[in-house]
């Protein structure tokens, strides 16, 4: 038992960890690849790249902290968006590029491995790109409880995720190897690989431009989805006893009816530790071969200094406070709470003289 709430304690501490930054990351790199396209004498900074990054979290974290009544509309117009956006790139694409396609044999069979790394290690890493179009299906499990009717919702929503997903993903695929252009200039253009194949294809700066809007603003609403689960199992974690302070971060803020305190605690971890990924063991592999200081794959580093506070962490203070998640009846005794009660097995609810405490709602 000690064993696995010990397990349980460091996995909850990696992922929400792991999870924080991708999208700010991925959208300041495609901005700087739009740069590019339109000015070749620009010369990246990593400073622009990071304050890109900067600019996307603390609007993700705004909407959060006082957005939340309309996060389930912004949600119904990100998948809307995505799935237009999927749609407008391969029509685009196809149209411009005919008759001018790729062969069968290109698309589905060549294998091109530029990595420095044998064949098999490569088409092993290749599989991180089609895992990441998959990744966050789990999220519906962080926010279950503000799902209405949350054991039928919840796995639907799951299968739904990962169905969407592969469908679009494999054909999104397919739409832009049938159309690469020159296979070594797409992967060493500044404009970047998606950017050189919308060009290739459109033969238009604009046209090349407004087609990545699309992911961009798809971005934006995947900052502000995972911030918002971010910052959920924050809360959670903290509700369990699992973080030091933990009655600080479990905080409920009564006017905005979130996890206010958590919320900052996500965004100062996505600002401070900027962007980690540790799902598999593969993630630790530099992209290629040879590998020198800018080439070094470092989540390797931000891995040992997680697990090494993890540790710690457990020690001081998660093995004696921490029991795992918080069961159905104790979250329903916190709800029942009559207004003037301060805490229910540790639990913070609301009263009338904290405004900031409470317990959250679906």
């Amino acid at each position: 038992m000690a064993f696995t709430t010990r397990l349980s304690y460091m996995n909850r501490n990696l992922t929400y960890a792991a999870l924080v930054a991708s999208a700010g990351l991925l959208a300041s790199q495609l901005i700087v690849y739009i740069i590019a396209l339109e000015n070749p004498n620009y010369e990246p900074k990593p400073w622009h790249q990071f304050l890109i990054y900067i600019g996307y979290n603390i609007f993700a974290f705004l909407l959060n902290a006082f957005g939340n009544s309309i996060l389930p509309y912004v949600n119904k117009v990100a998948i809307t968006w995505s799935i237009a956006g999927f749609v407008i790139i391969s029509i685009t694409v196809l149209a411009c590029s005919s008759p001018h396609y790729a062969s069968g044999d290109f698309v589905f069979r060549d294998f091109i491995n530029k990595t420095g790394w044998p064949d098999g290690i490569a088409w092993l890493l290749g599989l991180l790109q089609g895992g990441l179009g998959l990744t966050g299906y789990d999220a519906v499990a962080h926010m279950i409880e503000e799902i209405p009717n949350a054991s039928i919702e919840g796995p639907k929503i799951m299968i739904y995720c990962v169905g969407i997903g592969t469908f679009t993903g494999f054909i999104f695929l397919t739409v832009l190897l049938l159309v690469p252009g020159n296979v070594d200039d797409t992967i060493s253009s500044p404009a970047g690989p998606l950017g050189q194949i919308l060009q290739n294809a459109t033969n238009s700066h604009a046209g090349t431009i407004c087609l990545q809007i699309f992911p961009l603003v798809c971005l934006l609403f995947a900052a502000t989805s995972i911030m918002t689960t971010s910052s959920r199992m924050t809360y959670a974690f903290a509700r369990d006893r699992g973080l030091p302070f933990s009655r600080f971060f479990m905080r409920i803020h009564k006017r905005l009816d979130v996890p206010l305190n958590a919320l900052y605690l996500t965004t100062a971890l996505v600002l401070g530790i900027a962007y980690v990924i540790v799902t598999t063991v593969l993630f630790l592999f530099p992209p290629d071969l040879p590998v020198d200081a800018s080439s070094m794959n470092y989540c390797v580093v931000a891995f040992g200094i997680v697990l090494i506070i993890a540790t710690i962490q457990w020690f001081v203070d998660g093995r004696k406070n921490f029991s795992g998640p918080v069961s159905e009846e104790v979250l329903e005794a916190a709800r029942s709470v009559e207004p003037g009660d301060t805490a229910v097995n540790g639990h913070i609810v609301a009263d009338e003289k904290g405004p900031e405490e409470g317990e959250l709602t679906k």
